[in-house]
């Protein structure tokens, strides 16, 4: 995993840029200058990203976040109504179907992806691609339908017919 921040790109903390750059540096100044930053990696490392966290900051044999550290990540720190999503550290809150997510997109130009785990499941899920028009609800929504529908509720009893 590489991330991106404004003083680690060549020539941004003198304020002039290199005469050329290529796409990835591009991409990578054009990210930076948002307060978020970017990062950039592949999905395999994102996958390792996810377990780390769905295993209270351990990835195989070894512990890359202290577990109060990850609990702490995953704590709800502000939310404008207590019916609406709000922010952990780091992560969107949300709830779809009653399950509780936690989530964070990024965007870069077209490019778009999106980390999202259910903790309470010890699930993740990581997906990435270049075009517009993407709407992470909808995503999240078809996952979590998907795999972890509401329970259809009873259908009502038919009248009795003589």
């Amino acid at each position: 995993m590489a991330l991106y921040a404004t003083s680690t790109i060549p020539g941004a903390a003198r304020g002039s840029p290199p005469a050329r750059l290529s796409t990835a540096e591009t991409r990578a100044r054009s990210a930076a200058t948002s307060p978020g930053g970017a990062l950039a990696s592949t999905a395999e490392d994102m996958a390792r990203f996810m377990i780390a966290h769905l295993q209270d900051g351990r990835y195989e044999e070894a512990r890359i976040l202290q577990e109060s550290t990850v609990q702490e990540m995953h704590s709800l720190q502000v939310s404008k109504h207590p019916e609406t999503s709000g922010w952990t550290y780091g992560f969107i809150d949300a709830e779809v179907n009653d399950e509780r997510i936690i989530w964070h997109p990024g965007v870069i130009g077209t490019f778009r992806s999106a980390l999202v785990l259910l903790p309470e499941r010890d699930v993740g899920l990581f997906v990435s691609f270049s075009g517009a028009g993407v709407d992470w609800d909808e995503v999240m929504r078809a996952f979590v339908d998907r795999y972890y529908p509401l329970p259809q509720a009873p259908a009502a009893p038919q009248p009795a017919l003589d």
